[in-house]
């Protein structure tokens, strides 16, 4: 029992640490934060939120990837104003995932209210 205690203990430890992978260099560019694990299994929701907290826009890179071999299932852009939050789930649709948002902020390509389904067109056959 106390084997099956310390293994949870060690994957919580890897998560928060791995929630520092982003830092700010000297000249104010360059940040990433690489975030390990997301799941929509057994109809949970993986919810995240991207914040500016900067006085000019921001333009981020979001990128998914499959688990098995990291390859990717969906990719586009925010567009984020000064101050700006902008926010979406992944959650379970059909035999695999989707994200959806509410936000109004500017996203290429448009992600909408609707459900935007994962791809798999990159691996599959």
């Amino acid at each position: 029992m106390k084997r099956k205690s310390l293994g949870s203990l060690v994957s919580l430890v890897l998560t928060i640490s791995s929630g520092h992978a982003a830092y700010l260099n000297l000249r104010g560019v360059g940040q990433v934060l690489i975030y390990p694990y997301y799941t929509v299994n057994a109809n949970q929701s993986t919810m995240f939120t991207i914040v500016n907290t900067a006085d000019k826009g921001k333009a981020p890179r979001i990128c998914f990837h499959e688990g098995y071999n990291g390859r990717n299932v969906l990719s586009f852009s925010v567009y984020l104003s000064p101050y700006d939050v902008w926010s979406a789930a992944l959650v379970q649709s059909g035999e695999g995932a989707s994200i959806e948002t509410t936000d109004h902020s500017c996203t290429v390509p448009m992600l909408n209210s609707a459900s935007v389904p994962f791809r798999n067109v990159v691996y599959s056959g």
